[in-house]
């Protein structure tokens, strides 16, 4: 499992919003076959529907399409800062509705097209109380998808709102219904049948040893081709062995790898080259509200708004971050990722 030394990836500063990559700084990845990534922890599953962790969402991303992408930096009610995914195109119809028309050509990894059924599904899955998605709360009874033949569908909303793009497009990965249908869905979260794992994106799982790695190949047929021929993910049971595998030379690149003495550690490689750049994580210290006695009563102090208030203003935040998670932090201004266009 060699390839060639790609520099990207980073290390989360879980308090605001800087993150500080590490990768092998040998030579630029100028026709490279391979990238090996170190990551932490393994995901349980890469069915979209089911997955929660960033590691899974990061490798099902590169097996499962959205409708579209928001592109870096652009607002998400701002319907020009989308570009196309699966959808090469879309137009809204009246407040409530939104026509999609899927990518001439298509085509599941098993060579079948997706077809406008294939989002119906996908969205019914991503809304199902059974399969409990994250995105459950924002589309169950919110969101229906009606199809107008096999490659146009309307996305229609109860209600009108300024985020209706972003909801058509952010949350929900396409799946296979001709393959996912015929399991119930009860048995989706234990189904480890990578013959299972269909997609339409650039790159279709070729291995997966559970406990050590997960290889994707290139898919041949997608266009434009994919830069890498392999990707693999090498999992560490915690950050330190993450980045041993890094700077062991037998990985390429760590995405995340949390705290400071980590991103020394690695400075202090020559092979290895430290990378800062925006995080889309945040953290926060929240106030119990609650009475401790265990009962729903309000906390006698903190249970107090104004106490809050007063509180939190009292509080240097932006000295409190660097001091514990180093210069680097940034305290931000709200319960808000630093990549998201709000926070400034």
């Amino acid at each position: 499992m060699t390839g060639c030394r790609y520099a990207v990836g980073g290390l989360a500063l879980v308090w605001a919003a800087t993150m500080a990559g590490c990768g092998r700084a040998d030579r630029r990845c100028e026709g490279c076959e391979t990238l090996v990534v170190a990551a932490v922890s393994e995901p349980s599953t890469l069915l979209p529907p089911l997955v929660s962790e960033t590691v899974g969402r990061d490798i099902g991303d590169q097996i499962f399409e959205r409708l579209a992408d928001l592109r870096p930096g652009a607002a998400s009610i701002d319907s020009a800062g989308y570009q196309p995914g699966l959808a090469a195109r879309w137009e809204r119809v009246d407040s409530l509705t939104w026509r999609f028309h899927l990518r001439p050509g298509a085509r599941w990894h098993d060579g079948r097209p997706v077809t406008a059924e294939d989002v119906r599904f996908s969205f019914d899955a991503f809304s199902d109380s059974t399969i409990g998605s994250p995105a459950q709360s924002v589309l169950a009874g919110r969101v229906a998808i009606v199809p107008e033949d096999s490659v146009t569908f309307l996305v229609r909303f109860t209600e009108p709102s300024p985020d209706q793009l972003y909801d058509a497009t952010y949350h929900v990965r396409i799946i296979p219904a001709h393959v996912w249908s015929a399991i119930p869905k009860e048995s989706w979260a234990s189904d480890t049948a990578l013959a299972h794992l269909i997609g339409s994106g650039p790159y279709r799982v070729a291995q997966w040893q559970r406990g050590q790695f997960l290889t994707l190949a290139a898919d041949s047929s997608f266009v434009p081709a994919p830069s890498l021929r392999r990707a693999i993910w090498r999992f560490a049971a915690d950050p330190d062995a993450a980045l041993n595998l890094v700077l062991s030379h037998e990985a390429d690149v760590l995405e995340a790898a949390a705290g400071p003495e980590r991103e020394r550690r690695a400075a202090a490689d020559s092979s290895v080259r430290v990378i800062h750049y925006p995080s889309a994580a945040y953290g926060f210290l929240g106030f119990n509200l609650v009475s401790s006695r265990g009962h729903a009563a309000a906390h006698p102090v903190l249970g107090d708004r104004s106490t809050r208030r007063a509180l939190t203003m009292a509080i240097d935040r932006v000295t409190a971050a660097k001091a514990v998670f180093g210069p680097a932090a940034k305290a931000p201004p709200g319960p808000m990722s630093q990549l998201l266009w709000l926070w400034s």
